[in-house]
């Protein structure tokens, strides 16, 4: 009985190290999408991105005209 019982101690004290390190990990997978959340957010929207490229061909093209004349 006392083997056993050492045993699963044994078996417990690596567990208990495998969760310490799995919680560190997940800690660090938060921590890491938390930024991409906050990065994404920054971004501009599409109809922005459209707006600034329609712009700038606008732009571009009338600069274009402007110069032949």
């Amino acid at each position: 009985m006392e083997a056993r019982v050492v045993r699963l101690e044994d078996q417990f004290a690596r567990i208990e190290a495998l969760l310490h390190g799995i919680d560190g990990r997940a800690h660090a997978i938060e921590f890491g999408a938390a930024d991409l959340k906050g990065r994404l957010a920054s971004m501009p929207g599409t109809w922005a991105m459209i707006a600034t490229a329609v712009g700038g061909q606008v732009a571009f093209f009338g600069a274009l005209k402007l110069a032949a004349h």
